[in-house]
Parts: structure tokens; sequence; C-alpha cells
């Protein structure tokens, strides 16, 4: 089993590390650092692994919510 299996191999995994990636991406768009390259490539598999789950874009976004005012 590989580290990302362990971080994308069950739903609350899923959601909670498809909400810290995105994050990451709204921080550096902020800064005028868009994600490329390999760093977009992984964005892009937690989002994936999220939906895989069953949660929306919207789901991801709120648990992010949740996450930046914990």
């Amino acid at each position: 089993m590989s580290m990302w299996d362990n971080l994308t191999d069950d739903r609350s995994k899923a959601l909670h590390w498809a909400a810290v990636a995105y994050g990451l991406k709204r921080m550096n768009e902020r800064n005028g650092d868009p994600l490329r390259g390999d760093s977009l490539a992984a964005y892009e598999q937690y989002q994936a692994a999220a939906r895989e789950h069953g949660f929306t874009d919207a789901d991801v976004r709120k648990h992010h919510a949740k996450l930046a005012a914990a």
C-alpha cells in the first residue's frame, strides 16, 4: 500500500485531504503562484479521490471552510 492509498482509502480521509489541497491551491493563487506540474497533478488526484468517494466540489469547499474555522 502506498502513502497515496493511506491518504485516500476511505471517505473521511479523501475528503480531508481534498479540502487541504483545495486550501493550498487557493493560498497559492492569492499569492500569485498558481499550482503547476506535480503540485497541480497532486491537487487533481486528491479532488478525484474525493469524487470517487461521492463528494462534490461543494462538499470539499464546505469541509475546507470547517477546517479553516477550527
